[in-house]
C-alpha cells in the first residue's frame, strides 16, 4: 500500500512539474493532466486498500458493492434511462429530461445544487435497479 501511495504522489508531482511547461489540460488530455489525475486516483486507490483490506473497515462500501455486482447492467441502464428522458416529449415539446431539470431541480435549488441533485437522483434510480438485482442475487456476466 505504501509503494502504491508513493507512486501516486510521484505521479502527482510529475504532473505538476510537467505542467509548468506543458499545461494541465483535460480536453487535450495532455501528459501533465494524465500524470496528475492518475496520481490522484492511485492515492485514492491506496487509501481504499489501506482502509478496506488492512484496517478491515468496509461497512460503508455496501452501496458500491451493490453497483459493482452488476456494473454492465448499471452502465447500460443509465444510458437507456438518459435516452428515454431525452426522447420523451413533455410540456410544449421539451424533453422530459429538460423539463424535470428546469422545473423541478433548477427552479427549487438553483443551477449548481439543482444540477447536483438531478445527477444524484438519476444515480439513485440506477442504484435502486442495481440493488433490486443484488437482493435477488441476479448477476449478469459476459
Amino acid at each position: 500500500v505504501m509503494v502504491l501511495a508513493l507512486a501516486g504522489v510521484a505521479s502527482i508531482a510529475t504532473g505538476l512539474l510537467i505542467g509548468l511547461a506543458y499545461p494541465i489540460n483535460k480536453p487535450l488530455w495532455t501528459g501533465s493532466y494524465v500524470f496528475y489525475t492518475s496520481g490522484i486516483i492511485i492515492c485514492i486507490w491506496a487509501a481504499m486498500m489501506w482502509l478496506i483490506d488492512v484496517r478491515k473497515i468496509s461497512a460503508w462500501t455496501y452501496p458500491f458493492q451493490v453497483v459493482g455486482t452488476n456494473p454492465l447492467i448499471s452502465y447500460v441502464f443509465s444510458i437507456v434511462l438518459a435516452k428515454l428522458l431525452y426522447h420523451i416529449s413533455f410540456a410544449g415539446g421539451n424533453s422530459l429530461y429538460s423539463w424535470l431539470y428546469a422545473n423541478v431541480f433548477q427552479s427549487v435549488l438553483g443551477n449548481y445544487l439543482g444540477s447536483l441533485a438531478f445527477a444524484l437522483t438519476v444515480t439513485g434510480i440506477v442504484w435502486l435497479v442495481a440493488w433490486w438485482l443484488y437482493r435477488r442475487k441476479i448477476v449478469v456476466k459476459l
